[in-house]
This record gives C-alpha cells, structure tokens and sequence, in this order.
C-alpha cells in the first residue's frame, strides 16, 4: 500500500462569492457637468441639482463647505468672495494668499538698503520725461498750461537736491548737464505762454471783445466756503479789456518764474538754488578733485576760474533769457 494521491486544487469546486448587487449608478445624463473658467467655477451652476444622485455629498448654500473639505478651509481660510466682474479667483486654494505670519512682519537682513543708498539714481530719466512733456506742449494758453509747466520744476529740485549724483565725476557732470538743459527749456516755454498772451490780447482787440475771467477770494478764513463748483459762492467772473486781462495774466506768470506767488519752486530760485550747489561743489575737496583734474587739468578746474567756470556760466545763460521776458 502506498500513500493516497493527493487531490489536485481544481479538483476543488469553488466556493461561490456572495451574489452583491452593485449600488446603481446615476445615468450620466441625470446631472449636468459644472462649469468652469479661467478663475473657477462659475456662479450659475446649480450643485444640488447636479450632485443629487450622490447621496455621500452633502450641498447646502455654502460653497466652501460642500466642495473644499474642513482641512483645507482651516488651513487657507474661506473661499474668497466671487465678483462677477473678473471672476479670476483661483479654485485651488494653494493659489490664494496665504495669510502673514510673524516671519513675514520680521524685517530682514539684506543689502538692499545698501544697493538703494550706493545704485544710480532717477534723476536722468525723470530728466527725460519732464523734457518729453515739454516738448509735447502745443497748446500754450494761459492759465492752462501753467499745471503742464509746474512737474518740470519739480523735477528741477529734485535733481538740484540728488545726492547721489555727486557721488560720481560721470553722474555729477551729467547732473549739471542735463539740469542747465531742463531749466533752459522751462524759460523757452515761458516765452512762449507769454508770447501766446500778447497773440491773445491782440486778437481781443482786433475783434472788439472782452476777456472774461473769474477770480476768487483765497484767504484762509474763508476757504471752508469754496466749493469748486462754476457756481462757487468765492468766485466772481468779470469781464476784462484786453489791455487789463493781459497786465494781469503776465502778472500772475510772473509770479511762476520770479516769485512772489503760492508756487514754492519759481524758475529763477531754481537758478539761485543751483548757482549756490555749484559753489559748493567747487570748493569741497572731497568732490573728485582728482579725477576732475585728470579729466580737464589743474588749470582748468572750476574753483580756479570763479564766476568764469563752465557750469557757471551755462547757468547765466539761463538768467538772461529770464531777464529777456517783457512782463509790460
């Protein structure tokens, strides 16, 4: 006798799995796919609706809380309120901002400041477009150029008062160069405002008109009354000679290029301004004496050669075409 054979495992029937009916699904065409754009789910799209076949989602009024689970919303906040505007609210929250936190408050140790304080300043490029602006000056009636006139003058002081240009012999000379050719061009255009008032007048004469103007009482006790309204309890229109008219409107641009008026940076102490940092660049020692010698010799440096210097007398041809303007 020998042992039995052993049975092979397909001798075996199998036991039978249980007969599980599968849970049905929804028809694909019992619900409507959301809809989506560049900024996320649109507005108009009605989940409980859609979503209904699925009993394991809950809907109810609050977006955030059906769709975006309780970690996401405890870890970025709430979804962010949808304007239909621009509707560009991002539907992943990894893409919102994150909120700050102390790290983000706590100022760090960077070259920055020392890269702001030594990098080249703006001074020629706001060179620049104050002389673009005044370039594209076509319309030269007064007072409305006068607004077009003021940036350029700030612009001045700005540069005036830099102080990085002196840093360097390359932007301290084009500092000096590019200021003596904006201020040169800020008393061209004031030629020309006063040129186009005399233009005005004659033609008020020529047509037997007047010129109507309005004027207004500025003192302090009574600004609380202007309303900046045409019918402006503080302004009165009165109708001006052409001879009038004109006494006054050069009086009041006199003002923006003498002094005397509410603008604080008039042209010609903008020229004093700058003859006075002159002379105290020519008699600093520390301002690059080397360099400015190897650049244009011992005999030639500006402290050296007084009221004579370069810079200097570019500057009085800025203070005769000052002294030119007819103001009668």
């Amino acid at each position: 006798m020998g042992r039995p054979r052993k049975r092979r495992r397909e001798d075996v029937p199998p036991e039978e799995a249980p007969d599980v009916q599968p849970e049905p699904s929804p028809p694909i065409d019992s619900f409507t796919i959301p809809t989506f754009g560049d900024g996320g789910l649109l507005p108009n799209t009605d989940l409980a609706s859609d979503l209904s076949g699925f009993p394991d989602v809950a809907m109810n009024n609050t977006f955030s809380h059906s769709i975006i689970p309780p970690s996401y919303i405890e870890s970025f906040g709430p979804l962010p309120a949808y304007e239909a505007s621009h509707g560009m609210d991002p539907i992943d929250p990894l893409l919102w901002d994150p909120p700050l936190n102390d790290s983000d408050l706590t100022p760090q140790a960077s070259s920055t400041p020392d890269q702001q304080s030594t990098g080249p300043c703006s001074c020629l490029s706001l060179n620049y477009l104050a002389l673009s602006d005044l370039q594209a000056l076509k319309n030269f009636a007064f007072p409305a150029v006068i607004p077009r006139i003021r940036p350029a003058l700030q612009t001045a002081s700005t540069m005036i008062n830099c102080t990085k240009c002196p840093m360097e012999p390359f932007s301290a000379i084009q500092n000096m160069q590019s200021l003596t050719a904006l201020l040169t061009a800020i008393a061209e255009r004031f030629h020309k405002i006063l040129a186009g008032i005399d233009a005005e007048a004659i033609r008020l004469e020529e047509r037997q008109e007047k010129k109507t103007f309005r004027v207004g009482d500025n003192s302090p006790e009574n600004m609380h009354l202007h309303t900046g309204t045409l019918d402006c309890p503080m302004g009165y229109d009165i109708n001006l000679d052409p001879q009038d008219w004109k006494k006054l409107a050069k009086q009041m641009l006199r003002t923006e290029v003498i002094g005397g008026g509410h603008n604080p940076m008039p042209l010609l102490g903008l020229v004093e301004e700058l003859e006075k940092r002159q002379h105290r660049w020519h008699h600093d020692v520390s301002m690059h004496t080397e360099e400015r010698r190897k650049l244009f010799g011992a005999e030639n440096l500006c402290r050296n050669k007084g009221d004579e210097a370069m810079c200097l007398r570019m500057i009085g041809h800025i203070r005769i075409m000052v002294e030119q303007m007819k103001w009668e």
